[in-house]
């Protein structure tokens, strides 16, 4: 079976996309995947969107 291979974006699409200044790396661009990503969590399980993921697995855990 022919797989479809996912498509690895250039840095600079990646930076353009997520609206971050053009000198930024791909540690910033990571850096702000994770907080959009954590923020969305935090808001999933009732927490402040800037919470750690600790306190995002530990409500989630008790819920």
């Amino acid at each position: 079976m022919n797989k479809e291979q996912p498509q690895i974006e250039s840095l600079e699409a990646a930076v353009a996309k997520r609206g971050l200044p053009s000198e930024s790396t791909w540690q910033d661009v990571n850096r702000y995947d994770d907080k959009m990503a954590r923020s969305k969590e935090a808001k999933t399980v009732g927490l402040p969107e800037d919470s750690s993921w600790n306190e995002i697995f530990e409500r989630g855990s008790t819920d």
